[in-house]
């Protein structure tokens, strides 16, 4: 997560505060602390949906927004 958080603020440092590249890296910096920190099989429902939120964030960028996700969740 420090290497990460690095390159977020050098990311910052660089482009200012809203960035794609900051946005990324926090995007995956969720991603890799919501895979790592289960230790059960349960997750909550609003946590397993910020997480694909997340991925499908990552997805759009690196597919240069060829792709779009749409999440529709009813309340």
């Amino acid at each position: 997560y420090n290497t990460l958080e690095t390159l977020n603020w050098e990311a910052i440092n660089h482009l200012g505060v809203n960035n794609n590249i900051s946005k990324t890296i926090l995007h995956l910096a969720g991603n890799l602390r919501y895979v790592t920190g289960h230790c059960s099989n349960l997750v909550n429902f609003e946590e397993d949906i910020r997480h694909l939120q997340s991925y499908a964030y990552i997805q759009e960028i690196l597919n240069l927004n060829k792709i779009r996700f749409m999440f529709i969740i009813p309340e």
